[in-house]
């Protein structure tokens, strides 16, 4: 227990980056908004730029257009375990898929979409699958195939989403809203509201579920019953 609420908040809690601090040299990387450890190493954004250090070696590898991503001012990443693979969104609403061989995947499917407001507010993976949570609603992208899987506009601006192999959970600014994927998501009837809870984030971790209310705490959510237990108290800031 005490292990995954320490993982769980090194991933969320931003002044953990102040690790960063040892990379003054790299001016153009200083300002960390973002710190996700992997596997011996940490992936970070700084200056909307993505670079890791890699712990032992003391190696600090950047990414840039030049060693082929497809656009700048990154501003979410998020790692699938299970795949090996980094995802990265930028804030024109481009997306990369960046494996351990640095190889590097495109999907512009999003950006080039129709849709008037792209903004995109969390970005969360699961297993093969990448969460993008919107103003209208979850978009859902399947990583293997690097292909976008379903677009569900459920009519609510969505802070934070993620996924099982049941469910899809989104958290909206009323509570936590849960569609069952034996039902047909693209209407909007089929999800529903399942707890009133205010939170900040929905966080996948070790096959579990966790809610982040930055002012209160960090909460277990139980896909079965659908309530959520106190983990550690708040503020986390």
């Amino acid at each position: 227990m005490r292990k995954t609420i320490a993982y769980l908040t090194l991933v969320m809690v931003l002044p953990l980056c102040s690790i960063a601090s040892d990379w003054k040299s790299y001016i153009s990387y200083h300002n960390v908004t973002k710190c996700l450890p992997v596997d011996g190493k940490v992936y970070a954004i700084g200056s909307g730029g993505l670079f890791n250090y890699t712990f032992g070696d003391d190696k600090v590898n950047t990414y840039s257009k030049s060693t082929g991503l497809s656009s700048t001012n990154i501003t979410h990443i998020a790692y699938s375990e299970e795949l090996e693979e980094l995802v990265i969104v930028y804030n024109d609403y481009n997306i990369d898929i960046l494996d351990v061989h640095d190889s590097i995947v495109n999907i512009p499917q999003y950006k080039n979409s129709s849709y008037t407001d792209k903004t995109i507010n969390d970005l969360t993976v699961n297993g093969e699958n990448a969460y993008l949570s919107t103003n209208f609603g979850v978009v859902v992208i399947n990583l293997k195939k690097a292909e976008y899987t379903n677009t569900y506009e459920i009519g609510i601006k969505v802070r934070s989403a993620v996924g099982d192999e049941d469910n899809i959970y989104a958290l909206g600014p009323d509570g936590i809203y849960v569609g069952n994927l034996d039902n047909n998501l693209l209407e909007k009837g089929n999800w529903v509201r399942k707890t009133a809870s205010y939170m900040h984030k929905l966080i996948p971790f070790n096959d579990n579920i966790y809610a982040l209310n930055t002012r209160d705490g960090l909460f277990s959510f139980n896909t079965q019953t659908f309530q959520t237990t106190r983990m550690a108290e708040g503020p986390l800031t």
